[in-house]
């Protein structure tokens, strides 16, 4: 048995024993409720349910609506998942047939709503994954149509077909098409785990094929062992530096780390990414720090990181077997939300609560990317 799996093993000891992968564990009236979800939802979702970013002009992307509604489900919190659900399809997902609007806030004439139609395909698959566990764990028949209906709305904008018949996840409908088969890809987009449980929902869909692809742009996109944030890919002539936007993986790579620590451990890429991606690690073994920017092609760092951004190579380091370090990084992260919380903005916030969340044992994913549920630990 091998380091990873030994440790998710013994961080998942509190999830019930001898129950399905695919049945929901119920939980408890007992089980702590998740604070910080509480706080932060009283802090930034209104009461219509529109995730505000207040200190960027008090806009909502889709990706914080998808993170709410994520948040709520781990959270069992029903009451603000309808609130969200129903104003993400009020108001960003109004026409059902195409992927939702990513930016929605003042425009210039002073009236509110979408100021770019544009997508953003991470978000997408959030809420399709989230809609499609709300249909399985809480039996909502609606979920499960509102679910498929957003991996119909992503494979007829946000998917292209390669030469070899396999496919990739485009990051949005419009620029990131570069030229004839060739594509701008966000390595951060697209967790595997989330690709798993729609190939299970879809086995005869593009999903696994997409995860295929992913896997390989993680493998691929990381010379030194740091993911960038944005890679460039042609068909036929392989991955390399998009010249645009240079080696730098910072803002968005960060999560490439998060998604990889919480793979499940007999994912069969999960060895290799852990390898692959293990540039971060041994960065914060050496400095003790997590760098705000890295250079993928020569490994150098920049800067420190702020609260989230560390707080997400957290469920990485326990997943290649770190204990002592992440230890040490749990510590800091604790410190950080009783500290820094009320200054921090949506971005970091978010990145604490996926992360604190796991290190609460609040959630995890199976090997098939079915989402379990766990009585938590403060």
């Amino acid at each position: 048995m091998n380091r990873s799996r030994r440790h998710w093993i013994a961080s998942t000891i509190a999830f019930s024993a001898g129950i399905s992968c695919h049945i929901p564990l119920v939980r408890s009236a007992s089980q702590a409720w998740w604070v910080l979800w509480d706080r932060y939802a009283s802090e930034a979702i209104s009461a219509d349910g529109r995730v505000i970013e207040h200190a960027r002009e008090a806009r909502t992307t889709s990706e914080g609506q998808a993170y709410a509604l994520f948040f709520a489900l781990v959270a069992n919190d029903r009451a603000r998942f309808d609130t969200i659900l129903e104003w993400t399809l009020n108001q960003l997902w109004t026409y059902r047939a195409q992927p939702p609007a990513w930016l929605w806030g003042e425009r210039q004439d002073g009236n509110w709503g979408i100021i770019d139609s544009n997508t953003a395909t991470d978000a997408e698959l959030w809420i399709a994954y989230t809609l499609l566990e709300a249909a399985r764990l809480w039996q909502r028949p609606a979920c499960q149509q509102l679910g498929t209906q957003m991996l119909a709305a992503i494979q007829s904008s946000d998917i292209a077909r390669l030469a070899d018949g396999s496919f990739i996840l485009i990051p949005g409908k419009s620029g990131f098409r570069l030229g004839e088969r060739t594509y701008l890809l966000n390595p951060s987009y697209a967790p595997v785990q989330l690709l798993r449980r729609l190939a299970s929902q879809q086995p005869d869909g593009p999903w696994q094929s997409v995860a295929a692809n992913q896997i390989n742009l993680l493998v691929h996109c990381a010379p030194a062992g740091y993911a960038p944030d944005w890679y460039r890919f042609r068909d036929g002539g392989g991955f390399s530096v998009e010249p645009s936007k240079g080696p730098t993986g910072g803002y968005d790579a960060i999560r490439t780390y998060l998604w990889a620590g919480m793979l499940n451990p007999e994912d069969p890429s999960s060895a290799q990414l852990l390898t692959s991606l293990g540039g971060m690690a041994k960065t914060f073994a050496e400095s003790g720090r997590v760098p705000h920017y890295v250079n993928v092609q020569t490994g150098e760092v920049f800067g420190q990181a702020p609260a989230g951004f560390s707080a997400a190579i957290y469920p990485f380091l326990m997943a290649a077997g770190h204990d002592r370090l992440a230890a040490r990084l749990r510590a800091q992260m604790e410190s950080d939300i009783e500290r820094q919380w009320s200054s921090l903005g949506y971005y970091d916030k978010n990145l604490l609560l996926f992360s604190s969340g796991w290190a609460q044992q609040r959630y995890r994913f199976d090997v098939d990317g079915f989402l379990r549920l766990g009585s938590p630990f403060p």
